[in-house]
């Protein structure tokens, strides 16, 4: 299971196919967040109910 909002390879596919990201997905290399997949270099982290179900210990 991935800890990132989207995987690098919708990135990689949104940038051949010309579409944007969802918002908060991807950052620029500063750490900005885009949409624009062109300029997007990493994804972000999980946020919401997914992220803080994840960041939760285990027993």
């Amino acid at each position: 299971m991935a800890t990132a909002t989207i995987a690098l390879g919708r990135i990689r596919q949104a940038r051949a196919n010309g579409t944007p990201l969802p918002e908060n997905a991807a950052a620029t290399v500063d750490g900005t967040p885009t949409t624009d997949p062109a300029t997007a270099v990493m994804p972000l982290p999980l946020g919401g109910a997914k992220g803080s179900g994840m960041s939760s210990p285990s027993s």
